[in-house]
């Protein structure tokens, strides 16, 4: 594999823009951690995360979470689709990084299934008004051939004698 982005840095970079998100200082995002954790992370512990110069444990993720109101996925998030470093000896694609981190209560997958619905109900709608004028279609067919069953063919010609 080419070079690869180390998953520290992933998870750093998305520290980084959940907190701008969120309009939060480095020293702040340390203070609510250690409201979770037990010790707040001081502004360089924070700065080496959002470097990607720092492990992290499960319950560090956890509370980032908590903090950032977001779910642990989007921590993982890799907006560019290069390959991704889990360990010294092995490196995912950026695009099945993403695969593993979506969930059913990712926001971004809760829109793409309302855009699929959106779309299907107006597959439905335009059946539903395919099926309506197939309907008057039919109906004027109907009409015509019981017109024309019914007419003398001398009745025709002399209309067109008029």
């Amino acid at each position: 594999m080419a070079e690869a982005k180390r998953i520290e840095t992933v998870i750093g970079e998305n520290i980084r823009r959940l907190r701008a998100h969120a309009d939060m200082s480095q020293a702040e995002l340390g203070e609510k951690l250690g409201a979770i954790l037990g010790a707040p992370w001081s502004r360089s512990t924070v700065s080496q995360a959002e470097g990607g110069k720092r492990a992290f444990v499960a319950a560090e993720l956890v509370a980032l979470s908590v903090v950032f109101r977001a779910g642990i996925q989007q921590l993982f998030r890799h907006q560019k689709r290069e390959d991704v470093q889990i360990s010294e000896s092995y490196a995912i694609t950026g695009s099945r990084l993403d695969a593993l981190t979506l969930s059913l209560n990712d926001p971004m997958v809760i829109k793409a299934f309302e855009v699929v619905r959106q779309i299907l109900n107006q597959q439905d709608e335009l059946q539903a008004a395919m099926n309506s004028s197939l309907e008057d279609s039919r109906k004027l067919t109907a009409e015509a051939i019981d017109t024309l069953t019914f007419m003398h063919p001398l009745d025709l010609k002399g209309n067109n004698d008029a």
